[in-house]
C-alpha cells in the first residue's frame, strides 16, 4: 500500500493544476518546493501513508505562509 500511495502522492503533485497552484503562490521557486515536499514524504513513514490531498493541503499552507519545507521543521 505504501508504494502505491507514494506514487499517488507524486502523481498528484505533478498534475498541471497542482503545479499551477504552487507556481501562482511561489513563482519560480515552486518546482524546488514541490521536490522538497516529495523528498520529505519519501523519507517519512508517517507521511508515506497520508493521502495526497492532506499532503497537498499542508504544503499549500506552508507555501502560503512562506515557510521552508525541511524535515526538522
Amino acid at each position: 500500500m505504501t508504494t502505491n500511495n507514494q506514487l499517488t502522492i507524486k502523481g498528484f503533485f505533478y498534475r498541471d493544476d497542482v503545479k499551477a497552484k504552487f507556481n501562482e503562490l511561489m513563482g519560480q521557486r515552486s518546482a524546488q518546493f514541490i521536490t522538497s515536499v516529495l523528498s520529505i514524504v519519501n523519507n517519512n513513514n508517517s507521511l508515506k501513508n497520508a493521502t495526497p490531498e492532506s499532503v497537498f493541503s499542508a504544503a499549500l499552507m506552508a507555501a502560503t505562509l512562506d515557510l521552508p519545507v525541511h524535515p526538522n521543521l
